[in-house]
């Protein structure tokens, strides 16, 4: 194995610190998306309840699924799981 300089290090550290930085700023976003999912599905929920019928309360729900996955550009037939 090669040996690594005092200047290889430094720079190797500088990386190492800037990725841990990255993760956490994901992790974050992350949290804050799965927030706004959950408030979009409690909302979704709420406006469904005064609908008319399982079958507008259905329609609400996939209205809203179909915008939040339209966001995400999820493909396919499939409606991800919202939290909440």
């Amino acid at each position: 194995m090669a040996a690594a300089t005092d200047e290889d290090m430094v720079a190797l550290d500088a990386l190492v610190s800037s990725l841990a930085s990255v993760e956490q700023t994901l992790h974050q976003v992350s949290a804050a998306r799965d927030g706004l999912l959950a408030l979009a599905s409690r909302m979704a929920l709420s406006i469904a309840e005064r609908g008319d019928g399982v079958d507008e309360a259905d329609l609400t729900l996939r209205s809203v699924g179909s915008r939040l996955c339209g966001l995400r550009r999820v493909r396919g037939g499939s409606v991800p799981h919202m939290p909440g």
